[in-house]
């Protein structure tokens, strides 16, 4: 694990979830998201980080390639998290997965290049 994940850990006091309300676990460990993408000229910071499972990191993506507005309003809470310094309010976790719940009913049916469902089940598990 990163040394800025592990601090970030501490800072925002999360214990076993991440920024989207997934839990981490071995083989779903805490990743590094940046808020401001590194081709923007976003740092490794914490002041630009988000910490998230690895599968909630992969799904954000997944979700910024279909929807970018809606990937946008999800980065957006992630922002205000960060901002706050310490684990994610309720009322925040709502919305993502308000968010979350809305790009689901609209993608349930995507299919990829190997016809295959866009949406894994480990996304769902929340």
């Amino acid at each position: 694990m990163k040394p800025i994940v592990k601090l970030m850990i501490d800072i925002y006091n999360l214990d076993g979830i991440d920024f989207m309300g997934y839990t981490v676990s071995k083989d779903n460990p805490y990743t590094f998201h940046h808020l401001i993408k590194r081709c923007h000229g976003g740092k490794e910071t914490i002041e630009n980080g988000a910490i998230l499972t690895k599968d909630a990191h992969e799904y954000l993506h997944l979700i910024e390639t279909r929807d970018l507005k809606l990937y946008e309003y999800i980065n957006n809470v992630l922002m205000q998290i960060n901002e706050q310094c310490f684990e994610p309010l309720r009322r925040q976790l709502l919305a993502i997965d308000f968010l979350l719940k809305l790009f689901e009913e609209q993608h349930s049916e995507d299919l990829t290049c190997k016809k295959e469902l866009i949406i894994k089940k480990k996304y769902l598990r929340r």
